[in-house]
């Protein structure tokens, strides 16, 4: 029998988080500090991690090159790593047609791909840090990394997990798929959003492998989410598992996976019912706004409340969008509301000074731009419903 030179638990853990929002020559992003600081929060007060934070100008490549090969060089056997990015990935081709996964750090420079840091390079690094295991969450969406997939470590004992090593990583999207940069839960990215989600849920057993494929499945099936993360072990593992807590089984075990298996379903209902709340709500504005214009000629006063009641569905939906911080539909309900506005306080005072055909214009423009906004977020809300089934 081969004894592991590994405990069965952590001595010490550790933490870099990356968040990098004020990119000087790369777009700019909206969360990802906020993120980086919610993780690094989470991570530091509620799963005992020594967390090193690295925020935009400090998050240059040669700073996060120095920490993981120097400090965390000098970790020992039994610790555990982590390490968390916020921020752009892309990915390059090389002449064989393999795909090389890049994090962009502060600084980095398009097409400039020796200011970048290659996946590959931090893989490596990994062969020298002590830790029995380390950990890259990846809030950002590239291809390139070389990962196989565990199988189901639920029914595995924990001191099989604990004494392997591992090296393992979770991406939030592939490359050719948008990160939703503040759409998820908190303001933050839907990623990282539900990431923070499932670590303030103790109890049980949450490992790395457990907690890429909630990811993977919760990312998938949101709403605003076009992306899938993908996760799995990388070079250097040997059939352990990051493990983020592990509790004692409650005397009913099996009750857990049916536990998380019933959250899983109320969500998906949940986000489906919301997408037809949605799709309702502007189709009634849609209809309520055409039957306005036939009216206006025909019955005044009917069609004015016709009107206020197209105003409210633009209200409510505008209202939903900002809650769920979805910026784009919620500025585009905007501009229809404001258009709508315009017609209702510019008709009764001029309509019958100036004759009907001097504000036909007006309201011809106004129909036509706010029909067009409906139409095309009914479309759009489709075509989201279509990409999460």
């Amino acid at each position: 029998m081969i004894l592991s030179p590994y405990l069965s638990h952590y001595e010490h853990s550790y933490a870099l988080v990356i968040g990098i929002n004020a990119y000087k020559k790369l777009p700019p992003l909206q969360s990802a500090v906020h993120d980086a600081k919610a993780v690094a929060h989470t991570l530091a007060e509620k799963l005992g991690f020594e967390v090193t934070l690295l925020l935009d100008a400090k998050a240059t490549r040669d700073a996060i090159l120095s920490y993981v090969s120097s400090t965390f060089s000098d970790t020992h056997p039994d610790d555990r790593v982590l390490i968390y990015f916020a921020g752009h990935g892309i990915t390059r081709r090389t002449t064989s047609g393999d795909n090389v996964g890049l994090l962009m750090p502060y600084g980095a420079t398009p097409k400039q791909y020796h200011q970048a840091i290659e996946m590959d390079h931090l893989i490596d690094q990994s062969k020298f840090i002590p830790a029995k295991h380390i950990l890259f969450i990846l809030d950002a969406c590239f291809s390139g990394l070389a990962m196989t997939r565990a199988g189901d470590t639920s029914g595995c004992l924990l001191q099989d997990l604990m004494t392997r090593r591992a090296v393992q990583a979770i991406a939030a999207g592939q490359e050719d798929q948008m990160v939703a940069d503040f759409s998820g839960p908190g303001g933050h990215s839907i990623f990282t959003g539900l990431l923070l989600e499932r670590l303030g849920q103790p109890g049980g057993l949450l490992t790395g492998n457990e907690l890429g494929l909630y990811l993977q499945r919760q990312v998938g099936i949101h709403t605003k989410s076009r992306q899938t993360p993908h996760f799995g072990h990388l070079l250097g593992s040997q059939g352990g598992d990051f493990v983020f807590w592990a509790e004692e089984e409650s005397k009913e075990p099996s009750s857990e996976p049916e536990q998380v298996q019933s959250r899983d379903a109320e969500s998906a209902v949940t986000t489906k019912l919301r997408d037809w709340w949605q799709v309702g709500l502007l189709f009634l504005a849609l209809v309520t706004s055409l039957v306005f214009s036939l009216l206006l000629k025909i019955e005044y006063d009917i069609s004015y409340s016709v009107f206020i009641v197209s105003a409210i569905f633009l209200g409510v939906m505008i209202l939903d969008y900002v809650t769920h911080r979805d910026w784009l539909p919620a500025s585009l309900c905007g501009i229809g509301a404001i258009l709508w506005l315009i017609v209702g306080i510019y008709d009764p005072l001029d309509m019958y000074d100036r004759g009907f055909e001097t504000v036909d214009g007006v309201f011809l423009t106004a129909q036509i731009v706010t029909g067009l906004l409906l139409l095309w977020l009914i479309v759009r809300q489709f075509s989201a419903r279509r990409q999460a089934e």
